[in-house]
């Protein structure tokens, strides 16, 4: 027998070894294969969704574009039709070079809209550049509030100076002149506010007259006729009083009053204890008049 030959059982067991080793490089190289493969597939499909997802992004960028631009010609529209009601509107009141303005901005985003294909942001900015112009003209309510405030101003500009001529007469007013018209209006009228205010003789001397006369003149008729009489006291006629005839308020009670001759002598007197109607005397320059009791004498014409 050859000493080189091997057994059956050897040859078997060799086999077997290169069989696992022929079916273990198999393996190696399946699974080889598979992971080159799965990485191909894996990449092939994240290309497929990066495409999708930037297909999708660039669909609804131009939707969003488009719904852009229609936003953007249906506010260009409303621009236009508000620029030409405020144009059309404004003639009455509106500053010249403004609504000028306004026109020309109108003109351009007419001109805008009849080309063809005006983009988004020539819209927008044309759109902007009419609203801006209506402002700037303003509205029939705005002009009429500007007016009112201006008003307003003036009078107060008319009451300070009105007020400052008076300083120092003794008619010192405790209140801003506004408030104290308000407070008039409140708790009087024009035809109560004598006497049942300016009866009181320290009511009376407290008269803002340069609020009434500039902020509710209705009151000034009264204030008028209260500022043109004069209260209990010594007068001289032609001097402190100015001669005429004069008049108590209503219902006055225990009146004394006396006319003298500058010296002493009395030419008439009276003590009324109660008078309906009030008490009326016509008093002479040069005279003296003394009145006690009687409140304010007003004018009686």
């Amino acid at each position: 027998m050859n000493e080189q030959s091997e057994s059956p059982a050897a040859l078997s067991a060799g086999h077997r070894k290169r069989n696992l080793i022929i079916a273990a490089v198999a393996v190696v190289v399946l699974v080889a294969a598979g992971i080159t493969t799965g990485v191909v597939v894996a990449d092939a499909n994240a290309r497929a969704e990066a495409q999708a997802a930037a297909d999708a992004q660039a669909e609804a960028e131009r939707v969003q574009a488009e719904q852009d631009h229609a936003d953007a010609l249906e506010e260009a529209q409303t621009a236009l039709e508000a620029g030409e009601f405020r144009y059309v509107e404004s003639e009455p009141y509106g500053d010249a070079a403004k609504r000028e303005e306004l026109r020309t901005e109108i003109d351009s985003l007419t001109k805008l809209l009849d080309s063809s294909e005006p983009t988004t942001e020539e819209l927008k900015d044309a759109a902007t550049s009419v609203d801006i112009a209506i402002l700037l003209v303003g509205s029939k309510e705005q002009r009429d509030a500007e007016v009112a405030a201006a008003a307003e101003k003036a009078l107060d500009n008319q009451y300070e100076t009105m007020a400052a001529s008076f300083e120092g007469n003794g008619m010192s007013p405790p209140f801003d002149g506004r408030e104290y018209c308000e407070y008039l209006h409140e708790y009087y009228t024009p035809d109560n506010v004598y006497p049942m205010l300016w009866g009181d003789q320290t009511e009376s001397r407290q008269i803002d007259i340069a609020a009434v006369r500039v902020y509710c003149p209705e009151f000034a008729p009264k204030m008028d006729m209260v500022l043109g009489g004069f209260y209990d006291g010594d007068h001289i006629v032609g001097q402190t009083i100015q001669p005429g005839t004069y008049r108590t308020a209503t219902g006055v009670k225990d009146c004394y009053w006396e006319r003298n001759d500058g010296s002493g002598d009395i030419l008439d007197n009276n003590f009324v204890g109660a008078a309906h109607n009030g008490v009326t005397v016509t008093v002479n320059s040069g005279e003296g008049f003394t009145t006690n009791g009687c409140g304010l004498w007003i004018p009686a014409g």
